[in-house]
């Protein structure tokens, strides 16, 4: 599966360019999955926490990181996957 991510979405304590919200290291950042019945309930949290929805599973087999309408950047899973193991090859 893919995923397609707006980066325009993601809450930051402070501004911050595109390049410092993907990499950066803050604090207790984490990114949750749910299914569709449940992403109500997951906005609601973001009424008591800094947490917002950013964007959603896809079929595709890509994980897009746009900016609204505008797709910044589309990379095969397959691909990332593979460079992640790579890593992991001693």
């Amino acid at each position: 599966l893919g995923a397609r991510v707006d980066l325009d979405a993601v809450p930051a304590l402070e501004a911050m360019s595109r390049t410092e919200l993907l990499y950066s290291e803050s604090a207790s950042r984490l990114l949750v999955s749910v299914a569709p019945q449940h992403a109500a309930l997951m906005d609601a949290l973001g009424e008591w926490q800094l947490c917002r929805r950013i964007g959603e599973v896809t079929d595709g087999p890509a994980l897009e990181l746009c900016s609204g309408s505008s797709t910044l950047a589309a990379v095969p899973v397959e691909e990332l996957a593979t460079a992640f193991k790579v890593t992991l090859d001693w």
